[in-house]
């Protein structure tokens, strides 16, 4: 994408006062960027803040949140409430991640990062999206030469994959940054890792990261008698939702109810759908939320094959007696994401038919060995102290 150069002063007043900043401390810390879109890259991101802190590290996090990202969170909301909107939005997901607009988006973060970067002399820089580095030529094209410098003096850039694997569109942005900049992936499980070293992306093999604490769980069969819904930071289908109670007294009949959590609260229903108990701004941060899904330690777990499916299989590992099913996924990534749980025993899948949510009868012999070698184990702290790239 090019701009010409009676753009460049307008981008650089636009970035000014569009991001959200959160010191932890003075020194040249970790500087981690996203965008704020969704709740898997937020929480991506703040999840590795803490695990960061926890090792004793400095951390400076941002939140990109202009007018234009906030007008791409509204579409990705319609995106997920609409079923024909998804299913154009999925046939052409690489386009859609390319259009000029998009691309836009990508560079103004960058910029704003970069600024960040530069003015707190990190040395690191993790991100959770892959945007603002596919805008990084446009910062070349407009020759802003000070976020080049600043991007230019980092020791090691990473972009952190929450997912199992890494979206297309990450692996075409670390390529078309290989090379101008030290730049190279995280990844949680070995899956993730051998498809990037076909592709010949630089990688680090880590654990997963996102259960930011220990959670106990109670021995078997003392899981409380209730589902938890996790929708996606969009939302939730429509469809999906209407369908839920069925999917509840389908699954057990000793259920009493279910709970969705979001990061606006969480809301209790009882199995019939009937809202009951409504506990809103419940939570500080997104971690919060992620945290209190499993410390609920329902007996039934929904969610999207997103993120989801690295907690839960951390969740499994940590004694989590459960059982957690997938609702249908949205985009290829999730389609990944369902195929790797589901190969696992870690979920077992929902399919839509005639407007009622059904589940699949087959559930693999969940094996925690099985998961456990599947996964990284090198922490994600000790990932960021020095470079080491696997190809």
């Amino acid at each position: 994408m090019r701009y010409d150069q009676k753009k460049k002063a307008a981008l650089t007043k636009i970035c000014q006062p569009m991001v959200q900043y959160q010191t932890m401390s003075e020194q040249a810390p970790i500087t981690l960027g996203t965008l704020a879109v969704g709740d898997g890259n937020p929480f991506a991101q703040k999840a590795a803040e803490l695990q960061l802190r926890q090792h004793g590290q400095s951390t400076y996090t941002i939140v990109v949140n202009n007018p234009l990202v906030k007008m791409a969170a509204f579409v990705h909301q319609r995106i997920t409430h609409d079923q024909k909107l998804r299913a154009k939005y999925e046939q052409s997901y690489d386009a859609a991640r390319a259009n000029p607009l998009t691309q836009l988006i990508g560079l103004l973060a960058l910029l704003q990062i970069s600024r960040v970067v530069e003015q707190r002399h990190s040395g690191t820089l993790i991100l959770t999206q892959e945007l603002p580095l596919t805008a990084y030529q446009a910062l070349h094209d407009l020759k802003f030469t000070s976020a080049i410098a600043a991007l230019a003096n980092l020791r090691q850039i990473f972009l952190l994959i929450p997912d199992v694997e890494a979206k297309s569109t990450a692996v075409t942005g670390i390529n078309q940054v290989k090379g101008k900049l030290p730049i190279q992936a995280l990844v949680w499980n070995k899956q993730a890792s051998d498809a990037l070293r076909e592709n010949n992306v630089p990688h680090q093999l880590i654990a997963p990261w996102l259960l930011v604490k220990p959670v106990e769980f109670p021995t078997l069969g003392q899981t409380k008698p209730r589902a938890v819904v996790k929708p996606s930071g969009s939302g939730i289908d429509p469809q999906h939702f209407g369908a839920i109670p069925a999917l509840v007294q389908q699954h057990s009949s000793y259920l009493h109810g279910f709970d969705i959590f979001t990061r606006q609260g969480s809301t209790q229903y009882d199995r019939h759908g009937n809202q009951q108990l409504d506990w809103r701004n419940r939570f500080s941060n997104l971690a919060d939320v992620y945290i209190a899904i499993l410390q609920t330690n329902p007996a039934l777990l929904i969610s999207y094959p997103s993120e989801m499916m690295q907690l839960v299989a951390q969740a499994y590992l940590a004694g989590y007696q459960g059982e957690h099913v997938s609702l249908p996924p949205r985009g290829e990534h999730e389609h990944i994401n369902l195929a790797f749980a589901t190969a696992l025993g870690i979920t077992r899948e929902i399919t839509l038919e005639k407007g009622a949510l059904k589940l699949n009868e087959q559930l693999n012999k969940r094996d925690l060995e099985k998961i456990q070698a599947a996964l990284g184990h090198q922490p994600l702290a000790k990932a960021v102290e020095i470079p080491s790239f696997t190809y």
